[in-house]
């Protein structure tokens, strides 16, 4: 057998197996037994935060990656930009806390993804032995949060992008054209080719 038809061979068994056995690994990753627990945890230290806050702000801000392929790129840290910030009044945090009480506890152990985190939310909480910060990053529903324990409820990011839409902020946006604009970059956009008649 020659190395070509090798080739041939290795390339057909992988296609049948990933034919195959494609499907029914994706289906068993997508419905294996998911773990409450460690949702649970998260929602209630959440609340604890929440709780005894003095002040809860949001906000939204630039992140590194926003810089690729300008003069602040290749720094190891750029500015970081602030586009707005709200700081929760008492109804709204209120409301907050009534919507992560809500949450379906469960959390998915989820396949490895490859968004890169890129967080251009920031929630301020501000307590009694100091401040917490969780940061989130709606693209690729991911966030970070150095007080949490356990891991964050499957609706919990879901949850967060529509609340911060109801306070005014926009969960999504161009956030790497925003952030080249501030910074005095030029956007340079392809011009469209025009063909002559």
């Amino acid at each position: 057998m020659t190395l070509y038809h090798r080739c041939l061979l290795a390339v057909a068994v992988l296609l049948a197996a990933g034919i195959f056995a494609g499907p029914p690994l994706v289906n068993w990753w997508q419905n294996r037994p998911r773990d409450s627990g460690q949702g649970k945890v998260f929602k209630q230290n959440l609340l604890n935060a929440l709780e005894s806050a003095k002040e809860v702000r949001i906000v939204e801000h630039s992140d590194a990656l926003d810089f690729e392929g300008t003069r602040y790129g290749d720094q190891r840290d750029p500015p970081e930009y602030d586009y707005g910030s709200k700081a929760l009044t008492p109804s709204e945090l209120q409301e907050l806390m009534r919507q992560v009480r809500g949450l379906d506890p469960f959390h998915r152990v989820k396949p490895p993804d490859f968004c890169l985190f890129c967080p251009h939310h920031r929630f301020e909480i501000q307590g009694p032995s100091g401040r917490s910060v969780l940061e989130v990053c709606f693209q690729c529903e991911q966030i970070s949060w150095q007080g949490s324990g356990g891991e964050e409820p499957d609706a919990f990011v879901p949850m967060l992008s529509r609340f911060v839409a109801s306070v005014g902020l926009s969960p999504k946006r161009e956030w790497d054209v925003l952030a080249k604009e501030i910074a005095g970059e030029r956007i340079s956009v392809p011009e469209k080719a025009v063909e002559n008649p």
